[in-house]
């Protein structure tokens, strides 16, 4: 069997983010790996032609680990990360810090002019990250472990997708 020394997931709060989540957890518990539950806190600025980024206070960080904190998953250990930055770097960065040997996330699959101007996290994370990655567009069906009774696996739930 795959030995996994731990999952990665970075989260914006979003639908997408979630159902990611909800992968990242059936893959820790068919794998008895450990999940790091990573979130980037940004606020940044265009200033000719490049972006700036600022630090956030410490009451803005406190809603944020409020949020992390509800990230919970019975029978899984969830470890919780606040950065602030460029998600992407962020995403690698603690990529390299933790053992992890997949990063799982959400995509929120933008194109046009809104790519060009905010990039696409997820092709920077897949492109520079060294294990790993799944991207998730589309909701992961829930499991049966997820509703209490043992049975399906994260990988088998998704073949019903």
């Amino acid at each position: 069997m795959l030995t996994v020394r731990g999952i990665l997931h970075p989260t914006d709060f979003s639908d997408l983010s979630n159902n990611a989540f909800r992968l990242a957890c059936g893959l820790a518990e068919d794998y008895h790996a450990p999940l790091h539950v990573l979130h980037i806190a940004t606020a940044f600025e265009a200033y000719e032609g490049e972006l700036i980024f600022h630090k956030h206070s410490e009451q803005y960080l406190a809603k944020d680990w409020e949020k992390l904190n509800d990230y919970k998953w019975p029978g899984i250990n969830i470890h919780c990360l606040l950065e602030e930055g460029e998600p992407a770097e962020q995403i690698i960065r603690a990529s390299h810090s933790i053992p992890c040997d997949f990063i799982v996330m959400g995509s929120h699959g933008r194109s046009g002019l809104q790519r060009l101007l905010m990039g696409s996290v997820a092709e920077h994370v897949l492109r520079q990250a060294t294990c790993q990655v799944i991207i998730v567009k589309a909701p992961v069906p829930p499991t049966d472990v997820a509703a209490g009774s043992q049975g399906s696996t994260a990988i088998e739930s998704l073949k019903s997708v």
